[in-house]
């Protein structure tokens, strides 16, 4: 008997402790699958077994379904055809029961990454797309009543992208549940949600599903993809997918797992993913989260979701992440992805056990904010040497900020002179219609002038004045 094909696991990132090792929900399947990348199509077709069968294309690649005990004979003919490049197993993934908690009563994480802090500027923008890649998304659950939600996609069995594990609305939630007293808000609230079904409903699917998911959401207006699933080990098919939506443009956040190791997984451990772990209300990494130099980012590691329960696991931190991503990009709709990549990881909260630190939102937004000022809140002088009391010309823009309809009266320039550590209001200013401010100073010493909105943490970059 020729050996058998044995799958690799990738597990939902939820709680490790609920994980078993041979999940009982999940059936094995009857058959295996390979993944033969080849530009000649029909080299495939002609050199299959009878009993084997093309099931899907992901870009060059065809996923093969065979009987599991003619997987690794079927791999090797197909391996020495000409005109097909290479032949891989597919692997497999596993769901497992999500944790319950009706008695959790605080929504910690968000006071803890400072997220209603960025709400005072934005709640999100429905022009934001997530992407929520997992065991789809049940659109009439209670707290997603009144979200938006744009066309979705099933990798699985080409059917409408619903949800009857609650995995992926559980993720779903944590990005944008709604003010509808149901019992959870999600991080953002105004972003749109994609549902992407790459999971069925037992839990079990395929590194090729999760692929053709991914491709389709960057094909088709995704600005950001939260993966909560992991996987022991890396496929072409799969490094290939994560490639081809960051180069679309598309920000991927992974969950790191639930191991409570420093093993790697994927998608979170590929080099354009920002990799989440987990850590409590004290900031301590959660005993069951997956870490190390690998992951780049944690973040609370329970949450509130669906029906005003927990929801805990590296699936509920990196939906989190993405959630603030979301934030940032309605805030700041020209940032580019490695703008937004260099806020989110850039400016942080120490934790010792992952790459860069704890998420915080309002750190990240101050940190866009001044990488792409000019685009949003710029100011500048019409001289910047004068002799003392001489007049000067500050000029300046709030475009994004009128867009985003915070007050003109909260604008006010501040000024820093020179010897002194902080900034001081100089005066409250008021855009014309067209979003634009010019305010005529008249320094006695050198001085550092900047734009602010008053109780929000946005400004501009500073503008200094020499006085000779």
């Amino acid at each position: 008997m020729r050996p058998r094909l044995v799958p690799l696991v990738i597990a939902i990132a939820i709680l490790a402790t609920l994980i078993p090792s041979t999940p009982a929900a999940a059936d094995e399947p009857e058959n295996a699958r390979l993944l033969v990348n080849t530009q000649r199509p029909g080299a495939v077709s002609r050199a299959l077994p009878r009993e084997a069968e093309v099931v899907q294309r992901v870009a060059e690649t065809a996923v093969v379904e065979v009987d599991t005990d003619e997987a690794k004979q079927t791999a090797r003919e197909l391996a020495g055809v000409p005109g097909i490049n290479r032949v891989e197993p597919d692997r497999r993934a596993f769901a497992a029961a999500l944790p319950t908690d009706p008695r959790f009563q605080d929504q910690w994480g968000w006071h803890m990454a400072s997220v209603p802090d960025v709400w005072k500027v934005t709640e999100g923008d429905n022009d934001v797309v997530v992407a929520v890649l997992d065991t789809g998304v049940d659109r009439s659950a209670a707290d997603l009543r009144g979200a938006r939600f744009t066309r979705g996609f099933d990798a699985v069995e080409d059917r409408d992208p619903s949800d009857a594990n609650g995995h992926g609305t559980d993720a779903a939630g944590v990005i944008a549940a709604q003010r509808n007293s149901s019992g959870s808000v999600g991080v953002c609230p105004n972003c749109s949600i994609m549902p992407v079904r790459v999971l069925p409903d037992d839990g079990g699917g395929w590194h090729s599903d999760i692929a053709q998911g991914l491709r389709w959401a960057a094909d088709h207006g995704a600005d950001i993809a939260n993966l909560s699933l992991v996987s022991n080990t890396s496929t072409t098919i799969l490094r290939d997918a994560v490639n081809y939506a960051t180069a679309r443009g598309v920000l991927v956040v992974g969950a790191a797992g639930n191991a409570g190791t420093t093993r790697r997984t994927w998608p979170a451990a590929y080099a354009s993913v920002i990799g989440v772990a987990a850590h409590d209300p004290l900031g301590r990494r959660y005993d069951w989260s997956s870490y190390g130099n690998w992951v780049r980012l944690t973040a609370p590691g329970c949450n509130w979701s669906i029906g005003a329960r927990q929801y805990c696991g590296t699936s509920s931190a990196s939906p989190f992440v993405a959630g603030v991503a979301g934030l940032l990009m309605s805030a700041d709709p020209k940032a580019s992805v490695s703008q937004l990549v260099a806020a989110v990881t850039g400016r942080t909260r120490s934790a010792g056990f992952v790459r860069h630190g704890r998420i915080d939102a309002q750190k990240a937004l101050v940190g866009l904010s001044r990488a792409v000022g000019t685009d949003r809140l710029a100011l500048g002088a019409s001289r910047r040497l004068v002799r003392r009391a001489e007049p000067v010309a500050l000029r300046g823009h709030a475009l994004s900020i009128q867009r985003l309809g915070v007050p003109k009266a909260k604008l006010q320039v501040q000024q820093r002179t020179r010897g002194s550590r902080h900034f001081r209001p100089a005066r409250n200013v008021v855009t014309n219609s067209a979003g634009r401010l010019r305010l005529v100073v008249r320094p006695r010493r050198t001085t550092t002038y900047r734009l602010v909105v008053r109780g929000h943490p946005v400004r501009s970059r500073g503008v200094t004045v020499r006085v000779r």
